[in-house]
């Protein structure tokens, strides 16, 4: 657990953009006092007022003419730790405009060498004076300088995907939101987005009453199946299908502290790594990206359906988020689960432009042995929550919907036995209603059954409601 330590400075608010608030259903529980303290200064922002004064008068920035896609272009040494860049606007007032300064102090660097996206930093930022706050740049990374034109241009197309990204989703609260004005230095793209320090695994360390972890995973599953249905359907004649992360993972999911439409100041989740959102629909089979722990096997060969396709789907970013859900429940209770690590290269072949079958029967085999692991992953840790319900004096009938994968899995004494060793390790008071394994079981379907992220958003609200009929 993170040590918490009382700040020194003076913090401030939030991004006065607003969450919304959703009618009669949760919010995320709130942190304790000194915690939310904590976390409020990490993020690191400058008051209100301010903030919100800055993004008006960005709208109004009036750009260079004929330059209003690039932005402004500076030159600049290599950044690093203690270096500054200052950006000239012009800003529209009283049917005039005015000079404006931004400043841009960079801090630290955030991003590791195994980060390919691009190269990540953390700046204090100010606008004509006015501290606005902590923010993100991101740039290619050094390396590409140097890189052959073709691999270069794509490198900075992506980052002009994530510039375009973070505006085309900027009005939905629980998708990560630019904080200023993209630009280029020394000819490479910069984009500007909020910082975001802590997860969500960071965020459940501080709870582990039942009632309040419930609460927890079952409004930030809430909150993300918003945000991916609205990606969904965000749609135009260009995008016919909608967008979709298609590398989605618990590290994704972050928190942010926000006002919502009462006035009420709270934390949420909102979902990151937006150059992982592709439009949805086939892809080129080498030009998807996608994550090994957590990618829905069925991306590639529909079970239901054995046609071979490349796939970027909304309900395949549904099945990562259950899986990630379940990895975040794991290390909450301190549980070990299987890990696997679902490539979908062997089995499969590109000629002539075209995905083909190499190897049906080994594919087949592989989809269906990872379905398998994260089935038994989701039963172990419903046993190790079922035991610890037990050990409190709780006794409860299996939910009706989870009543088919336990019967599925009856013969695999090992699940039941690995769980029970569990309950030697972690806290056995911390515990989840088993109800919202009902909502993690749904998103794990296969493609042919599983809900779409409206749907299931609205699945893990009667759920909700549910349990507080129930309680």
């Amino acid at each position: 657990m993170k040590q918490v330590k009382k700040s020194s400075g003076s913090n401030n608010d939030t991004n006065p953009r607003k969450f919304r608030t959703y009618k009669g259903k949760i919010s995320l529980p709130e942190l304790p006092a000194e915690v939310s303290e904590k976390l409020r200064d990490d993020m690191h922002r400058g008051d209100e007022r301010t903030r919100t004064i800055i993004h008006e008068e960005g709208e109004r920035t009036v750009p260079e003419a004929g330059k209003e896609k690039e932005g402004i272009r500076i030159l600049g040494n290599n950044l690093e730790p203690g270096c500054s860049i200052r950006l000239e606007h012009r800003v529209k007032e009283n049917g005039d405009t005015k000079k404006v300064a931004e400043d841009l102090f960079i801090e630290r660097k955030l991003s590791g060498k195994r980060n390919v996206a691009g190269d990540v930093w953390l700046a204090k930022r100010y606008w004509d004076g006015e501290f606005y706050g902590n923010v993100v740049l991101k740039k290619p990374k050094d390396e590409h300088k140097d890189s052959e034109p073709d691999m270069k241009a794509a490198v900075h197309a992506d980052i002009e995907q994530e510039r375009k990204n973070l505006l085309r989703f900027e009005d939905h609260p629980n998708i990560l939101s630019p904080s200023g004005i993209s630009f280029r230095y020394n000819d490479e793209p910069v984009i500007q987005m909020e910082y975001q320090p802590w997860s969500f695994s960071d965020y459940l360390e501080y709870f582990k009453k039942e009632s309040e972890l419930t609460a927890a995973l079952t409004s930030c599953a809430i909150q993300t199946l918003s945000g991916i249905s609205y990606m969904a359907n965000k749609k135009d004649d260009e995008r016919p299908l909608g967008w979709t992360h298609v590398d989605f993972k618990k590290t994704h999911i972050r928190l942010d502290y926000r006002k919502d439409e009462t006035g009420h100041k709270g934390w949420i989740v909102t979902i990151i790594d937006l150059d992982s959102v592709r439009p949805a629909g086939p892809r080129e089979f080498y030009g998807i990206k996608y994550n090994r722990a957590c990618v829905n096997p069925e991306k590639a060969y529909k079970l239901h359906d054995p046609n071979i396709l490349i796939t970027a789907e909304p309900s395949e970013t549904v099945y990562s988020l259950g899986i990630s859900l379940l990895y975040a429940m794991a290390i909450k209770f301190e549980a070990g689960i299987r890990v696997r690590a679902f490539d979908l290269t062997p089995g499969l072949a590109e000629k002539d432009g075209k995905v083909i079958l190499t190897d049906e029967k080994a594919l087949r085999s592989r989809i269906i042995a990872v379905r398998a692991i994260d089935e038994m992953n989701l039963l172990k840790i419903y046993y190790v929550n079922k035991f610890r319900r037990i050990m409190a004096g709780k006794f409860d009938q299996d939910p009706e919907d989870l009543k088919d994968l336990i019967e599925k899995y009856k013969d695999y004494e090992e699940v039941k036995k690995s769980a029970v060793e569990e309950l030697k390790t972690g806290d056995v008071n911390s515990t989840v209603n088993p109800i919202f394994f009902v909502g993690i079981r749904e998103c794990l379907r296969p493609d042919a059954k599983r809900l779409d992220a409206g749907k299931m958003q609205e699945l893990f609200e009667a759920l909700w409601d549910y349990h507080l009929e129930n309680i």
